[in-house]
């Protein structure tokens, strides 16, 4: 199993692939891409609806290819918690939908500026979801929480076996990625506070710092991921009218580079 842990609903398209490509393509590994933060950076619910429907299309997209696609969106519980998911053929995605940090994790006005940063740090009591359906009160608290998305689907997919768990995850070095999104560091380090963190096999990758260093992809891995985020940004512009790609040229350049990752000992 094959487990995605991102900060925002573009992260793995821009900084994971072609990984995350290849291994929902894989007849027998399930993926999971789970998303800490609702990527709202401050905007109200249409916002960041739209950036969970892009995520999803993006795998749709991706999967255009197989004969029949079957898809459920549904909330869960977890440990009393209510966890919205879709399953699409033979990957999950999860959207936490903690509130966005902000570049430098001060959060924003209209979620009262909370930040994973903030709970990390115990600058801050409490985290609430954007949706206001879940508490968080530490992120000793959270770690739990994806702990026991994990054990769901290791018991679901594997039935019974225990198959090989690997952990993919935002580069916490920041000398090896530095300036950052601070969501995307914080999402390394809750990733930390779980008990199968130290049980997996993990890669840290490279995000922001990939314009830089990162070489660019070629042939069918370039087409499939700007394809991928291609569909992340459509679905985004249509329901919201927000243009991803206006924010910055380097949404160009990411979504044409190799990733840049390592494995954790």
């Amino acid at each position: 199993m094959s487990v995605y842990f991102v900060a925002h609903q573009d992260d793995w398209q821009l900084f994971m692939d072609p990984n995350v490509s290849k291994d929902l393509i894989d007849p027998y590994c399930k993926t999971l891409i789970i998303h800490t933060t609702a990527g709202d950076a401050g905007n109200g619910e249409s916002f960041w609806r739209a950036r969970e429907l892009g995520a999803i299309n993006s795998v749709l997209f991706r999967l255009t290819s197989r004969l029949k696609i079957d898809e459920i969106e549904k909330v869960i519980s977890i440990n009393d918690r209510n966890i919205y998911v879709a399953e699409i053929h033979n990957c999950s995605i999860y959207f936490l939908r903690l509130p966005d940090g902000g570049m430098y994790g001060e959060g924003f006005e209209l979620y009262n500026y909370q930040s994973l940063s903030k709970i990390r740090l115990k600058q801050a009591e409490s985290i609430c979801s954007v949706d206001n359906l879940n508490e968080f009160h530490s992120l000793e608290e959270i770690a739990e929480c994806i702990d026991s998305i994990l054990e769901r689907e290791i018991a679901h997919f594997a039935k019974g076996e225990r198959h090989p768990l690997i952990l993919n995850l935002p580069e916490f070095d920041l000398a090896l990625n530095p300036n950052d999104h601070n969501d995307h560091f914080n999402t390394s380090m809750l990733l930390h506070k779980t008990d199968l963190y130290q049980q997996a096999k993990k890669y840290a990758f490279v995000h922001y710092d990939i314009q830089s260093s990162g070489r660019d992809l070629i042939g069918e891995d370039l087409f499939w991921k700007v394809g991928m985020f291609c569909a992340y940004h459509q679905t985004v512009m249509e329901v919201e009218g927000y243009s991803t790609i206006d924010e910055s040229p380097l949404y160009k350049v990411w979504s044409t580079r190799e990733p840049i990752y390592r494995e954790i000992h």
